[in-house]
């Protein structure tokens, strides 16, 4: 019976990280989203980012990418 009970906990925990997971990949994408249209032509930089102030968020955005 322990060992069903280990395995079901083990279970449980996968599913919660797995849940979690799911959750810190929406919240990436949601960054990348913002990042990529302060530069956007539409918004006329309305924040007044500078092109190395562009560059560094591009560079967030380039590790993002690579994680999810």
């Amino acid at each position: 019976m322990n060992k069903e009970k280990a395995v079901l906990n083990l279970l449980v925990e996968k599913d919660k990280y797995k849940n979690l997971s799911e959750e810190y990949k929406e919240v990436l994408e949601y960054i990348v989203t913002k990042c990529i249209s302060i530069g956007a032509p539409l918004n006329d930089n309305i924040l007044k980012f500078n092109n190395k102030q562009l560059k560094f968020l591009s560079d967030i955005v380039q590790e993002i990418k690579s994680v999810i």
